[in-house]
């Protein structure tokens, strides 16, 4: 039917229509014309179907990876467990001391200069302001006694103690932050100890003066350690933009993991190095 229906059209245009050349071949064309646009029309929806599953996979991915962005970027939660410091008692020190002479400053005031206009008040509201400097003296008694109750267990029984590598390796995990924190405290950081589940690798905070931090590994080994350390703590650094990291470990440091952290911004103290620097410390 295809073929007659071609013959009979290039009839009636004759020489001047569309088919104006051979008839015997026009019917050839048409019908080979028909089978290259189903041909052609089976690979565009082909082509069509296989951009539409990258497209779903592309999209499908991207929105995994934000959704585990978003999640890696939670922060924890943050649990202190400084232990005192003489740093922190002087900061107290210094609190009370302000504290202390405002205090004296409002009992000048109301038993000197202002004491005739307070009697000559209500009485209820002299007795409300004698309760109110009772609880004062009395709040200020006790924050002075303990603050130098903490001072001389520092200046007692807290000194600090070096210990060998053994003793290092013979500390609980916890004991063992903590002992390094001490270290970094004495040396002018503030510490912030998070060891702790879901810490994401950060077992010490530290921060300088200008606001600078640095993060702290706390390694208690026996085999030595090695790159891949030293690469999990780069890692932890540009998590928490850190500008520095410190690796601290009882164990020894093997030469790979030195050459690996040698141009990052990464300090290494194996366990040899741990106890000079305790020494140190308590020698000052």
């Amino acid at each position: 039917m295809k073929l007659t229906r071609a013959y009979k059209i290039n009839s009636e245009h004759g020489n001047d229509g569309p088919y104006s050349q051979d008839n015997e071949q026009q019917p050839q064309l048409t019908f080979c014309h028909h089978i290259a646009g189903n041909y052609n029309t089976g690979r565009v929806l082909k082509q069509f179907e296989h951009l539409h599953r990258s497209t779903y996979n592309t999209t499908r991915s991207i929105i995994m990876l934000v959704r585990l962005s978003a999640t890696t970027r939670q922060q924890p939660t943050l649990i202190r467990e400084e232990p005192i410091s003489r740093r922190r008692i002087l900061r107290l020190i210094w609190l009370l001391s302000i504290l202390s002479v405002l205090f004296v400053g409002w009992v000048f005031w109301r038993y000197g200069v202002a004491a005739d206009a307070i009697l000559r008040g209500p009485a209820w509201f002299v007795d409300l302001l004698g309760l109110m400097t009772a609880a004062g003296l009395l709040t200020l008694l006790i924050l002075w006694g303990v603050v130098l109750w903490q001072r001389g267990r520092l200046r007692g029984g807290g000194e600090f103690q070096s210990m060998s590598v053994d003793d290092l390796y013979a500390l609980s995990p916890k004991a063992f932050e903590h002992y390094v924190a001490e270290l970094f405290e004495r040396r002018g950081y503030k510490v912030e100890v998070r060891g702790r589940a879901g810490d994401l690798g950060v077992d010490l905070m530290l921060t300088q003066n200008g606001g600078r931090r640095a993060v702290v590994q706390c390694k208690r080994y026996r085999h030595s350690v090695g790159p891949e350390v030293v690469r999990e703590l780069l890692g932890t650094m540009l998590h928490e933009r850190a500008v520095h990291g410190f690796l601290v470990t009882t164990a020894e440091i093997s030469d790979g993991a030195r050459s690996w952290a040698a141009d990052k911004p990464i300090t290494l103290i194996d366990g040899a190095a741990l106890a000079q620097l305790g020494a140190t410390a308590a020698n000052r």
